[in-house]
């Protein structure tokens, strides 16, 4: 299994730049980007406020998890010691959760709403 077959699979699951809103209704929003300047890519996960009561957004993240690990099972990777890797061990991936701001800070909102993404890291 090649890098390319791993990356296709991943944005058929909805893989791409992580957004930022505005909050203008007229634009997508922002890439995020990262410390090192890069746009920041994910798999959209669940999200959560600074009102939240509930832990959907926790098992939306999971859902997605096992919907990303279950795909690249049958696309022909397995799972060890929590580590999706190639049949031949060459790529290993591990899937995490990280949160990010769901609106830019000219938008006025509140900081504590927060989007999760699922990032796939290859090692």
């Amino acid at each position: 299994m090649k890098k390319a077959e791993i990356n296709k699979v991943l944005k058929e699951l909805g893989y791409g730049f992580v957004k930022v809103s505005t909050g203008n209704d007229f634009d997508n929003g922002k890439c995020f980007t990262g410390w090192d300047g890069k746009r920041v890519k994910g798999i959209p996960g669940g999200s959560h406020g600074p009102m939240t009561a509930t832990n959907a957004y926790q098992e939306r993240n999971k859902a997605v998890i096992d919907k990303v690990t279950s795909s690249l099972r049958c696309a022909g990777m397995v799972e060890r010691d929590g580590v999706l890797e190639s049949q031949d061990g060459k790529i290993k991936l591990t899937l995490t959760v990280s949160e990010f701001p769901k609106y830019t800070k000219s938008a006025g909102y509140d900081d504590g709403y927060m989007n999760c993404y699922i990032q796939p890291l290859f090692q």
